[in-house]
């Protein structure tokens, strides 16, 4: 210990001398003493942290051995070898010794600071790796992600962060690390009204375009919310969906709404996994049918437009798309050419969705009519990430980091935290 407390007074002093000197530059410089102060201060607490980190492992290490230790089948393991490794942490990189024993009877291999350290044979603590990961997938490509993590001290290449950001995301994609994201997300104390929203978007594959699902679920205030994605059919990305609303709390849910812009496979999910749910319309989806169907008639930015587009905004309010519906079939007879296959489209659109329309129910009800919060998802959850210029993935790397930024933007820190943890 006495060697252990030399060394943080000599760190001490070395910050001491230091700041001195970091002073007297400060002094020196004409302009914009505060970024000299700045600049200055980081690289000292920088590497004043490093040298810490070394000092607190080297005195924490256990005692080394060249002995005997005892192994878990009641055998002994022998002393093999003794290395030095250099292992990339938050604060710095710092070297870590490591022992390796191997068992005479059942030639078991025993580290003993693997356990204590977290040592998996990788070159970055879990703390680093978390952080890597993290940069990896928030960041507008792997290359701003490298340069990120340098400024933050964390030494690492493109290529690096790709190779670990995506062989995080494979294990976070698998059926058992799905399952404990979904239980790992604390759910509503009392939730009352939950919501399960779902739409699609295209995303540039090596085997073309491809369509990644994405859905959502959350509660009426959406402060609590699960997203989750999928390329492929529905039906994976619905168990999904319904396993989320398990763990968020469906027993105690009075009540479970599905919200869609009408396509057949988001009613194929509410069908087959959330049956006796309520479906609504998405009100803005139906509302871009209208605007088409008003500027296909009219032309576009005329006043005659916005006043008919009003009025069946109005109807659909009031009276649902039973309504409109109505409407277009009085109104079919008394117009020609291409007003009348704007308005077949629109007829088209509405007549078998006449059901999910009931929007004066749904305002007495206190319903959303609207999916924002999927078409937000889909913009910030996976198209800042997925979709940007001259970007092109592995199809089985695009589900995998879009699943891995739905568990970012559903857990709260610490819970990813504890959930990386457990997966590495």
């Amino acid at each position: 210990m006495k060697n252990f407390h030399e060394r943080i007074m000599n760190v001490c002093n070395v910050i001491c001398k230091k700041i001195q000197d970091l002073q007297h530059e400060m002094l020196n410089s004409d302009t914009d003493r505060l970024t000299v102060m700045e600049k200055g201060l980081s690289e000292i607490i920088r590497g004043a942290m490093q040298q810490l980190a070394q000092a607190l492992l080297d005195s924490t290490l256990p005692q080394l051995t060249h002995g005997n230790l005892p192994c878990s089948c009641g055998s002994n393991a022998r002393f093999v070898s003794e290395r030095s490794i250099t292992l990339q942490t938050l604060v710095g990189k710092v070297d870590v010794r490591q022992t390796y024993f191997q068992c005479r009877q059942c030639k078991n291999s025993i580290t003993p600071e693997e356990e204590l350290y977290s040592l998996t044979g990788r070159r970055y603590s879990r703390q680093a790796l978390e952080r890597i990961v993290l940069q990896g997938a928030l960041q507008g490509s792997f290359e701003q992600a490298a340069r990120e993590l340098c400024r933050e001290g964390i030494k690492v290449s493109r290529e690096s962060v790709r190779t670990l950001t995506e062989s995080a995301a494979t294990r976070m994609n698998m059926d058992s690390s799905r399952n404990l994201f979904f239980q790992s997300k604390a759910a509503p104390s009392l939730p009352g009204r939950m919501y399960v929203s779902c739409d699609g978007l295209k995303v540039n594959t090596h085997a073309g375009w491809r369509e990644l699902k994405l859905g959502a679920v959350y509660d009426e205030d959406k402060m609590q919310r699960i997203y989750v994605c999928r390329i492929g059919g529905p039906s994976e990305l619905g168990g999904m969906l319904r396993n989320a609303v398990s763990s968020m709390g469906i027993k105690q849910c009075k009540d479970v709404v599905v919200i869609g812009d009408g396509a057949l496979w988001v009613q194929g999910i509410h069908e087959l996994h959330f049956p006796g749910s309520r479906f609504v319309l998405d009100f803005y989806h139906a509302m871009e049918h209208v605007a088409y169907c008003a500027e296909s008639m009219f032309g576009e930015g005329v006043k005659q437009t916005r006043q008919w587009r009003e009025r069946v905004r109005d109807m659909l309010l009031d009276g649902g798309g039973r309504r409109v519906c109505s409407y277009i079939r009085r109104l079919r007879p008394h117009v020609k050419g291409k007003c009348t296959g704007a308005l077949d489209a629109l007829y088209n659109y509405l007549a078998p969705r006449e059901e999910f329309t009931q929007y004066p129910q749904y305002k007495k009800d206190n319903l959303d009519i609207g999916s924002g919060l999927i078409e937000s998802g889909c913009k910030t959850v996976i198209a800042e990430r997925l979709k940007r210029s001259g970007m092109r993935w592995r199809v089985i790397n695009a589900e995998a980091m879009g699943f891995l930024r739905c568990v970012i933007f559903s857990l709260t820190e610490k819970e990813f935290d504890a959930l990386f943890s457990m997966l590495n």
